[in-house]
């Protein structure tokens, strides 16, 4: 196999596809919509995709951009030598998206960004502000909270909110 990279396949979750399923298990459209929302930069990208291709072409590497939903289109890309992963796709709670950086590690695939640890770490803010703090890093006060109950020491946060 070939170490030379040939494509950057890039993975992601349309919001519509999030949105349709919070649909299908009863969400209100307005929620459904504010979750799938998050996966906006999905939906920004056709605006930059053209610009990334041709950059990438232009050093003899082919972009493929396939979403979660087409496994068929790219499941046996993601083997083929020569490919690098770019899982442009949050996975926490309602997204499907983080089981990419570990399949691509399972499957000795090199890819473009955090590895596994550090991408399912940070797809819980609360823990990554956890680990930051506790390393010394400055960050912004905060509380855990379900349904309004602070789950974590509230008096962290500044008495004037």
């Amino acid at each position: 196999m070939s170490d030379r990279l040939r494509r950057l396949l890039l993975l992601y979750e349309p919001e519509a596809a999030c949105r349709r399923r919070m649909a299908e298990r009863d969400f209100p459209p307005d929620v459904a919509g504010e979750i799938a929302f998050y996966l906006a930069q999905a939906t920004d990208l056709a605006a930059v995709e053209p610009d990334i291709r041709r950059a990438l072409a232009a050093e003899g590497v082919a972009l493929t951009t396939a979403s979660l939903d087409d496994r068929d289109h790219w499941l046996p890309l993601l083997r083929a030598p020569g490919t690098m992963l770019w899982p442009l796709t949050d996975g926490f709670a309602y997204y499907r998206g983080s089981f990419l950086s570990s399949l691509a590690a399972l499957h000795d695939v090199p890819q473009f960004g955090s590895p596994p640890a550090a991408h399912h770490l940070c797809q819980d803010k609360f823990r990554c502000l956890a680990l930051a703090h506790a390393l010394g890093v400055d960050g912004p006060p905060t509380v855990l909270v379900e349904n309004g109950e602070p789950l974590s020491p509230p008096e962290v946060l500044p008495a004037e909110g």
